[in-house]
């Protein structure tokens, strides 16, 4: 009777857990993807920012507000908007900062267009592409990116003007972990349903 009691228990424990990976694999394999498609091509920033859209289109194909094919236009579309937008807005950032002594003035306005100004955009305007819910850990998430860019900035600068030839740095261009924190995070956003049935599961 154990026996045959501990089947039914195997069969759920195997589901449960393969539900928890094909969901790790959703959230982390755009990521993956984003990184390993710069470094083998080598593809340059504003292309970058076409596959990101494409990728996250792609991976998420039946998450969109319209129909699957339309919805992999539009995240390609807001990618290149927000990219553009963020690159134009150098223009204002750097020049409010020009004060400031040095290059310390450039690096903070670049620190500003690319680490807060885009990827506030980006998440903007997938708000219009995607079913993204308007939660607590959507702005923990928002929230937890932004720090994570603006960092990430500030240490590339940082490195930068070490002039030390880091083994394999330049395989972690700036762009590249850029996508990767913004391919996390709305993967995050965009799964967090299913994240928090699981969640419930495991209690």
């Amino acid at each position: 009777m154990k026996l045959i009691g501990f089947i039914p228990n195997f069969k759920v424990l195997y589901h449960f857990y393969m539900e928890k990976y094909k969901l790790v694999l959703r959230v982390i394999l755009p990521s993956m993807l984003c990184a390993i498609l710069i470094h083998i091509t080598n593809i340059s920033l504003e292309y970058s920012t076409l596959s990101f859209g494409l990728i996250i289109g792609l991976i998420n194909w039946g998450g969109h507000k319209y129909k699957p094919l339309l919805g992999v236009l539009l995240s390609v579309l807001a990618s290149f908007v927000s990219f553009i937008i963020a690159y134009l807005s150098f223009a204002v950032t750097g020049a409010i900062f020009s004060f400031m002594d040095g290059d310390s003035g450039s690096v903070f306005g670049l620190a500003i267009s690319t680490s807060i100004i885009a990827p506030l955009l980006l998440f903007f305007s997938c708000t219009f592409v995607f079913k993204i819910p308007k939660t607590r850990l959507t702005k923990l998430v928002i929230i937890f990116s932004l720090i994570i860019l603006v960092s990430q900035s500030y240490l590339h600068y940082y490195i930068d003007s070490l002039s030390i030839d880091f083994p394999n740095y330049k395989i972690l261009k700036p762009y590249t972990i850029w996508q990767m924190v913004m391919a996390l995070a709305l993967q995050l956003l965009l799964n967090q349903i299913e994240v928090n049935k699981l969640r419930a599961k495991i209690k």
